[in-house]
């Protein structure tokens, strides 16, 4: 189930905002084609039982469904580790050139600075009395 959420919401995208209704019906739509495909490529395990029952279904994917859904547990798992949510990726291939990087520093830095100014003028005269 978690891997049909995220299939559904690596398709869907950040920048479209589905309505609940549209969203489950996206949803259902994944989780049939993944039980047809999952009906389709499942394979009947022969080997001998000790209780009699015939054995049960074993799911051979295609290589590239395999790796697809490899790559996806993978991503999931990456998000829960580090406690993120899809919506907080928006920039994964975000990029700063050094000039841009360097301005950023400099721009927090002097931001930064300018703050801490009033806290200092207001809190030196405690300070040198204690």
């Amino acid at each position: 189930l978690k891997l049909i959420h995220t299939v559904r919401r690596l398709y869907q995208g950040s920048s479209t905002a589905l309505k609940t209704r549209a969203k489950q019906d996206l949803g259902r739509r994944i989780s049939t084609a993944f039980k047809l495909l999952k009906d389709r490529y499942t394979v009947k395990d022969t080997s001998g039982d000790t209780d009699g029952n015939e054995g049960e279904g074993v799911v051979r994917f295609p290589q590239d469904v395999q790796d697809l859904i490899v790559k996806v547990e993978a991503y999931q798992a990456a998000l829960d580790k580090w406690g993120l949510r899809d919506y907080q990726l928006q920039h994964t291939h975000l990029q700063l050139s050094y000039s841009k990087l360097v301005y950023v520093f400099l721009h927090g830095f002097l931001l930064m600075s300018l703050a801490s100014l009033p806290s200092l003028l207001l809190n030196f005269p405690v300070g040198a009395a204690a």
